[in-house]
């Protein structure tokens, strides 16, 4: 054992000593263990490696399928399938010493090899006490530099240490062992809190949370069978009616009990106020808040089918072309507008609107009597020609097509801070090649697409343009 102080040492020796594993617990890892497994399929026949059970399905390879005889879902893969390797599945034990509560944390490895599933025992890496908010770790559990954690089940336990692996707490989420709960926690606060029956429910809690905030709120979602809600009781600790608590209608809660709602899912619900779970659970992957911009002007249904109807379909981009529809006040309520063919194209279109709008009446005028003055330095020579920029307009759009932030520039270039030229290929006039800036009669800027560095081709014309026009001029 490494060094720890005295009292922490007699602790940990004190734990090994009293607390030994309740019965069932056996019979509880084996159960676990189970849910790490294969279905194998062979010429459209599944077959489950847990049970034996052979079935058909026209689930596909990497899909997931439930087994009908032990009902646990599993991945499909190929007969000739070598290797897989699961990820740990995480036990935690809860139990008492004195006026403690202690936390034990295990995990289940399992690894497929060539047709046999191999499950370890449960290997125990880790304790937390509380109230004290004591962190032990064994030799079992390798923390890496950047954050990473792994647990090394070959190792035999040798010695514990204070865990302080970047100043976290150690995580204590996993499938709780439910059945000492209730006899731990009679003529407790916890007596009435029902947090047997979520384990028993749930595969991933952290009972260390419940342990510090014991909320009435608790024992009301689990009795109300919305166990997904418990694990965030403190949102809903308020007293009142239904309506209050959860922010919906009562009539809503069979269905929030049916599907077993989690708090994200609540969000959406109240939102578009539709009993449609599969809906619901689409809508998941994105954001609240860009959900509650386009409540406003569509249904549920509607926004999904226009998701579906568009490949590569990207929320932040339809936001942002929603937004500009609102800034430039047009009709939300026109299908044409809402409903885009071409979400790019539309949004590329009304941002340049705003950009423009966003700039003063004053400055666009400022910049047209700009290319007035300038209009004399334009220049042609073999391939390529140069012209000032003539309008807010053409500064979008050359920031646009290049990348860059040219368009800032407008308010110095309206002020004659400086002086602003697009270089172009005579054949395509309409394409933007490189960006100028010239001050006091030099060119201090020229940058391509990204920003790029221009080619000697380029520098040459420059060059003589600056010598033949600008220095003259």
């Amino acid at each position: 054992m490494s060094y720890l102080k005295k009292q922490y040492r007699e602790i940990i020796e004190k734990i090994d000593k009293e607390l030994k594993l309740p019965k069932k617990w056996d019979e509880f890892v084996k159960k676990e263990a189970e849910k790490d497994n294969l279905i194998i399929k062979t010429q459209g026949i599944c077959h489950c490696k847990n049970c034996g059970t052979s079935f058909k399905s026209n689930k596909k390879i990497n899909e997931i399928v439930k087994c009908p005889h032990c009902k646990n879902e599993y991945l499909i893969k190929r007969k000739n399938y070598q290797w897989h390797n699961f990820q740990n599945r995480t036990l935690v034990l809860l139990d008492k010493l004195d006026s403690n509560w202690i936390i034990r944390l295990f995990v289940i490895q399992t690894v497929y090899v060539r047709g046999n599933i191999r499950h370890s025992n449960a290997i125990e890496y880790g304790r937390v006490v509380l109230p004290e908010d004591l962190n032990f770790v064994n030799n079992r559990l390798y923390c890496h530099m950047y954050g990473t954690e792994k647990v090394f089940g070959n190792q035999k336990i040798k010695r514990w240490r204070e865990y302080h692996h970047g100043y976290h707490r150690l995580p204590c989420e996993g499938k709780l062992f439910p059945y000492n709960l209730k006899k731990l926690f009679a003529n407790t606060e916890y007596q009435y809190s029902q947090l047997w029956t979520l384990a028993k429910k749930e595969d991933c809690i952290d009972i260390s949370y419940y342990l510090n905030h014991n909320l009435p709120s608790t024992e009301l979602l689990i009795k109300m069978k919305l166990y997904k809600l418990a694990f965030c009781p403190k949102t809903f600790n308020i007293k009142g009616s239904f309506e209050k608590r959860f922010g919906i209608d009562k009539s809503y809660y069979p269905f929030m009990k049916k599907n077993n709602i989690d708090i994200e899912e609540l969000d959406i619900l109240k939102l578009f106020k539709r009993k449609n779970i599969k809906a619901i659970r689409f809508l998941k992957k994105y954001r609240l808040d860009h959900l509650k911009i386009l409540a406003k002007y569509m249904n549920m249904d509607k926004l999904i089918n226009f998701i579906k109807r568009n490949s590569n379909f990207d929320m932040d981009l339809y936001i942002d072309y929603i937004r500009f529809l609102e800034i430039l006040k047009i009709d939300l309520k026109n299908k044409k507008n809402l409903f885009p063919d071409d979400i790019k194209e539309e949004h590329d279109k009304y941002e340049m609107q705003v950009q423009i709008l966003e700039v003063g009446e004053d400055t666009r005028n400022h910049i047209k009597q700009r290319y007035n003055e300038l209009e004399k330095y334009t220049f042609s020579h073999n391939q390529y020609f140069i012209v000032p920029a003539k309008s807010m307009e053409e500064l979008v759009d050359e920031s646009k097509q290049q990348s860059h932030c040219v368009r800032n520039y407008a308010k110095l270039y309206a002020e004659g801070e400086c002086d602003l030229y697009f270089m172009r290929e005579k054949e395509t006039p309409k394409q933007s090649l490189v960006t100028v800036e010239v001050k006091n009669g030099r060119v201090v800027q020229s940058r391509g697409r990204f920003n790029s560095n221009i080619n000697t081709k380029q520098k040459r014309f420059l060059n003589l343009w600056q010598k033949k026009v600008l220095k003259v001029a």
